[in-house]
């Protein structure tokens, strides 16, 4: 502070500053926090062109950057530039890291990484945050396929990581692997033709992960969102499209999974809920979401799932051995190809369907029926004040031993639906 008390005095004292220099002197105070010294918090900030990076997409800035992250620093300013990176980086604790531009300032993979490195690797780390850059895995110079390659970031063992304004492109394996960490955040990121977005596969103890206001965008195989045995995960305003094959989200042997106000197409299925390591997922909720064009999703081994005001098309959900499970005031609209529920496998209990409306105008769900029951008893199957639209219930007979509740559900005329079915019980008193 003496030293910027003396800038002041030397342009007149502080009480005869002009306009002109009031500029001069807010932009040397800028340059002293940004260039020098951050007093707030208490850092250098640093580039890696301070450590002889070149930036040029050609030459190798690898030695620059692990020289920059050595340095002491905490704050690292990366200009625009295009650097070539051919070994994993490990980020120091309570780093930040910002980009000039995300989409000028780009680190990317050399053809010399290593199999599972990753570009960037916050292991062991804490109080961290990345900002407005882009992880670039050169696919086309770089091999991997769905089974491994180069990563263009791995977060592992990590606490309170923060990944904001940054794009993840161009990768046959993973954009980001979430493993054993806690209270992760991914805030208006960019997956640009990456074959699995983040992806905790490998991960049995993470727990808290936000991810906010993402794209995920192309490519084949895997899933945008694929987390195992973790918990805590909240999934909201984001975009999922243009995958050929996987799910658009895979939440396996979770517990307590919020989803909202997501947008899902193009996909070839929706959602993959289901068990892993013996755990079942544990209360999934997904509300205000849309899935269009996206074939088929599954619910299995799950318990405890919510499904609300959430828009289903041309999709096959399939129920297996799972327990209190609701869709309600959602939509379900065969357009352009059958969009129904199906049970399988092992018996399913407790499901209801509340205030939903099954639009078959097209007339392409198979029989015209909403259900799809695969030699499996179903039991304390409710469906209340539902609106079936040039559908049924189901075509065929259930299996014996089945039980389903059928209250105060309505045709597209307004004219009350009644099935006559052994194994369903009609409510119809008060509707």
């Amino acid at each position: 502070m003496i030293i910027l008390l003396y800038i002041m005095m030397f342009f007149g004292g502080i009480h005869q500053l002009e306009y002109h220099d009031l500029n001069v002197f807010n932009n040397l105070y800028r340059y002293y926090l940004e260039g020098g010294y951050n007093m707030v918090n208490n850092a250098r900030t640093v580039s890696p062109k301070d450590f002889g990076a070149v930036g040029n997409g050609i030459a190798d800035d690898t030695k620059a950057f692990k020289n920059m992250f050595a340095s002491g620093a905490k704050r690292f300013y990366i200009t625009q530039g295009t650097y070539m990176i051919n070994q994993e980086l490990k980020v120091p604790t309570g780093s930040y890291i910002y980009g000039e531009d995300i989409d000028n300032t780009i680190l990317k993979n050399g053809t010399k990484q290593p199999v599972y490195a990753a570009t960037l690797n916050f292991l062991n780390c804490s109080n961290a945050t990345i900002y407005n850059l882009t992880l670039d895995g050169n696919i086309d110079n770089v091999p991997g396929d769905i089974n491994q390659g180069v990563l263009n970031m791995r977060i592992q063992n990590a606490t309170n990581i923060i990944v904001r304004n940054v794009r993840f492109a161009n990768n046959k394996y993973l954009g980001c692997n979430l493993v054993n960490s806690k209270n992760v955040t991914y805030d208006s990121c960019y997956f640009d033709n990456i074959d699995s977005g983040i992806n905790g596969t490998n991960g049995t103890t993470t727990d808290g992960v936000t991810i906010t206001n993402c794209v995920f965008d192309g490519h084949d195989y895997s899933e945008p969102i694929a987390l195992l045995n973790a918990k805590n995960i909240y999934v909201t305003n984001c975009t999922m499209k243009n995958k050929i094959y996987g799910h658009a989200m895979a939440f396996l042997g979770c517990q307590n999974v919020q989803v909202k106000n997501c947008s899902i197409y193009n996909c070839t299925k929706t959602f993959y809920l289901t068990s892993s390591k013996n755990v079942r997922n544990q209360g999934i909720t997904i509300a205000d979401c849309t899935f269009e064009a996206c074939e088929s999703g599954e619910i299995a081994n799950s318990d405890n799932v919510k499904i609300s005001n959430c828009t289903f098309q041309d999709s096959i959900i399939t129920i297996d051995n799972s327990k209190n499970v609701e869709f309600s005031d959602s939509k379900f609209i065969a357009k352009s190809l059958p969009c129904m529920i199906a049970f399988a496998g092992s018996i399913s209990r407790d499901i209801k369907f509340t205030s939903n409306t099954i639009d078959n105008t097209s007339g392409l769900n198979y029989g015209n029926s909403f259900l799809s029951v695969y030699n499996v008893i179903i039991s304390n199957i409710t469906f209340k004040s539902n609106k079936f639209i040039n559908a049924i219930l189901y075509n065929r007979s259930f299996v014996p031993g089945s039980s389903i509740i059928f209250s105060c559900n309505y045709d597209q005329n307004g004219k009350l639906y009644t099935v006559y079915k052994p194994y369903v019980k009609n409510v119809n008193y008060g509707c």
